[in-house]
């Protein structure tokens, strides 16, 4: 019996101590995103900025959305052309992610917080997979609304963004395109890289 309760403590403290490194300090520069048409998920990457998929906005048009619970109107977009946009909005954030220069290794445990199917903050962990068709794929459940959430490293940086998923015959996992920024963008818009 002794045996069995040490077991279970130490399980609740491993996976404890899994969540925590995981829930600082990005999760709270994790957002949803709420349109009219439906939502996605962004992650807070300098004061007025917000990264996310590029599909979450079809048009470049000035528009005003929710992030979280407050109102924002967007100021302008910079494109990478690999389906991210830095959205720079008329609010401010206080916590930020950072991004990394390096991308993760086949393996690598990584997490994201995303909104899927209309749920709120929703927090995953999974693995790099590979790297097919010049995607990250990554050993996840997610689906529609987890566009856009930043995808982290043990680190607590952005490697990814969620953009789609990846689909075979027989199952599914999350995939997206590495960031493909300029560094003069990123300076531009007050994003940390390291």
């Amino acid at each position: 019996m002794k045996y069995f309760i040490a077991t279970v403590l130490a399980v609740c403290l491993l996976a404890g101590s899994v969540i925590v490194w995981g829930a600082k300090p990005y999760s709270q520069a994790a957002y949803r995103l709420e349109f009219k048409q439906g939502h996605c998920s962004g992650t807070a990457v300098a004061r007025n900025v917000i990264l996310t998929a590029k599909h979450c906005f079809p048009t470049n048009e000035a528009i005003t959305f929710k992030i979280g619970e407050r109102q924002a109107k967007v100021q302008k977009f910079v494109e990478d052309g690999n389906d991210h946009v830095l959205v720079f909005v008329n609010i401010q954030f206080e916590n930020i992610a950072v991004i990394s220069k390096q991308m993760p290794r086949i393996g690598e445990q990584v997490t994201y917080t995303g909104n899927p199917a209309g749920l709120n903050q929703l927090y995953r962990i999974g693995y790099i997979s590979a790297y097919l068709e010049g995607q990250m794929v990554i050993d996840v459940n997610g689906y529609s609304g987890d566009s856009g959430a930043g995808v982290m490293n043990k680190r607590g940086q952005i490697v990814g963004v969620i953009s789609m998923q990846f689909h075979t015959e027989s199952f599914g996992m999350m995939s997206g395109f590495p960031l493909a920024f300029t560094t003069e963008q990123y300076q531009d818009a007050g994003v940390s890289i390291k």
